[in-house]
């Protein structure tokens, strides 16, 4: 049953060209996070045996999957090579093939993903919900649209807030290729764009379509400056779909196999469930975008600029303390930088060192540590003051647990 519904799926793509374009599309988009992990985040330091990982809340062992940093290195590069098989053989018509190395490369990049926190990103959560849509469910075309729509107009409900609308979330404004003054009109506009004129790609007049298109590439271009080209390329793949369903005539509505109404409950399940999700940060108290609980289940965009200082205090078997600083996260996404999670990891990673000696701050050969303790203070960077997000007293005796589908009554909400 499961191989007849997909060779279903691999039927559709075969029978219209616009998504055979669009299968190597996708690939291409991994190609492009390839290219962000090997060059600018160096992946292979990141999670090779012998790294510190920050492992995710439900996957607190993931140190033990680590492989040596050479087999690492060698396995990116064959990631590398079979997105670009990928791409080739969904332009030489080799469908079944090309289907088939879509499923194992987003495999590879996925599991990749999960062995550290830090590589968790809005890219890899837009890109999984095309490729669901994409890979395993009817109606392809119009769905891909759906989605897209969906992943833009929450994007932009997510920026109807005083910081990113005042422009205070942007860093890199000198990098604009407008003026400073213009930033807020701006910051406006892509509200606008995502939230309104994103609608326009369902529109029959060519005029309103290209225009609207045309606005999303402008956009996605100018905010190469601000994250560099990593979150742009990848989306330009994702909208490939918009001008090639546009310029490709679509089949004959029988060559399609799943007869309408199950294309109609696919993408009412899938869409919906979307926007569901999107609602998961708001179940939260207090300021998510500076707690992050909730955040992992919806789009994580720019919608806060938040600052903090974080530091442990190290209580020795001497009696005395030494405080660290943990400010090795400002190498991270902005976006990710402050989130709690990063920090409990850290301290609960370090607890398997407590009774052992460290040295923290150029302090080396220090007494066997006894216990410590874990402050994060943070704040959005329009507010004037920090707030204790975390602040617990001895964290290796009291050991809390990360539970993503509650609120953690460690973490401080206002």
């Amino acid at each position: 049953m499961i191989r007849a519904y997909l060779t279903m799926q691999i039927a559709e793509i075969r029978q219209d060209r616009a998504l055979t374009v669009y299968g190597a599309a996708l690939a291409f988009a991994n190609v492009v996070t390839f290219a962000h992990w090997k060059f600018m985040v160096g992946v292979p330091l990141l999670i090779g045996r012998g790294a510190d990982p920050i492992c995710w809340p439900f996957f607190e062992d993931c140190a033990a999957w680590q492989l040596p940093v050479g087999v690492v290195n060698d396995g990116l590069w064959g990631y590398l090579l079979l997105s670009i098989v990928t791409a080739v053989c969904f332009l030489r018509g080799r469908i079944r093939a090309g289907y088939a190395l879509l499923v194992l490369v987003n495999t590879i990049r996925v599991l990749v993903m999960l062995l550290d926190y830090r590589l968790r990103a809005n890219q890899h959560y837009m890109l999984n919900w095309v490729l669901l849509g994409f890979l395993f469910l009817p109606g392809k075309r119009a769905l891909a649209h759906h989605m897209l729509a969906a992943l833009y107009f929450w994007a932009g409900v997510l920026k109807l807030d005083p910081d990113w609308l005042s422009g205070a979330t942007l860093y890199k404004q000198d990098q604009l290729w407008f003026p400073a003054g213009l930033v807020p009109v701006a910051c406006a506009y892509v509200v606008v764009l995502e939230v309104v004129m994103i609608w326009g790609i369902y529109a029959r007049r060519a005029s309103i379509f290209w225009f609207v298109v045309a606005q999303l590439f402008v956009f996605h271009y100018t905010s190469w400056a601000i994250v560099g080209f990593w979150y742009p390329l990848l989306m330009m793949c994702l909208l490939a779909i918009l001008p090639l369903a546009r310029i490709i005539v679509p089949p004959e509505r029988n060559l399609f196999l799943a007869p309408c109404r199950s294309r109609r409950r696919a993408a009412v399940v899938a869409v919906g469930a979307l926007c569901l999700l999107q609602f998961a940060p708001r179940v939260f108290p207090g300021d998510t975008a500076v707690t992050g609980e909730g955040r992992m289940f919806a789009l994580h965009m720019f919608d806060a600029l938040i600052e903090c200082d974080a530091s442990f205090t190290y209580h020795l078997a001497d009696g005395s303390d030494v405080v660290e600083h943990r400010n090795e996260t400002t190498k991270m996404s902005h976006r990710s930088r402050c989130d709690p999670i990063i920090y409990y990891e850290l301290a609960r990673r370090a607890c398997s060192r407590v009774g052992g000696r460290i040295a923290v701050v150029r302090v080396a050969n220090t007494a066997p540590v006894r216990d410590l303790d874990v402050r994060l203070r943070a704040r959005r960077a329009s507010n004037p003051s920090f707030i204790d997000v975390i602040d617990i007293r001895d964290f290796c005796t009291n050991m809390p647990r990360y539970r993503f589908w509650r609120h953690n009554d460690w973490i401080a909400p206002e």
